[in-house]
């Protein structure tokens, strides 16, 4: 399924640039793949939405925005509390002059194993829909993507 981006005429963004996220001042180098010729890697926080929890409790699929530039990389699983918080780290390629992005956002799907099976079914971390900010837009796109 795609998803619709405002951002189809710029030549290169992210979701952290469509959003006006500050995420990138938490970026780090992407350690795992090279980056393609002229472009630079680098891990940024994604957004996610829930989309399911398999009846075990122990599995719960998410879905990811990404674009040309944006990829899911992985998950990071945390206890906070007793309860479960779930972090999508993307790997975003950054553009040197002349290179760009193919833009259109896609919802992808994506397994997490969990540390153990959830007791109450809270798990944080999930993006929250709204119309208040352009990520919050995007995480509305994601919400309707997992068929919410």
């Amino acid at each position: 399924m795609f998803l619709v981006s405002s951002c189809f005429l710029l030549p290169a963004c992210s979701l952290q640039q469509l959003s006006g996220s500050k995420a990138q001042k938490k970026a780090v180098q992407a350690p795992r793949l090279p980056a393609p010729k002229g472009y630079r890697a680098e891990l940024h926080p994604g957004m996610w939405t829930l989309e399911r929890v398999s009846q075990e409790r122990t599995v719960i699929w998410i879905r990811s925005a990404e674009s040309g530039c944006n990829s899911f990389d992985h998950a990071k699983v945390i206890e906070v509390k007793g309860e479960l918080r779930v972090k999508a780290v993307d790997r975003v390629l950054i553009p040197k002059p002349g290179y760009g992005c193919l833009l259109p956002l896609n919802a992808r799907r994506h397994r997490v194993q969990l540390p153990r099976p959830l007791a109450d079914g809270k798990i944080f971390g999930e993006c929250v829909p709204g119309d208040e900010t352009p990520e919050k837009r995007i995480c509305a796109l994601l919400f309707t993507a997992a068929d919410r």
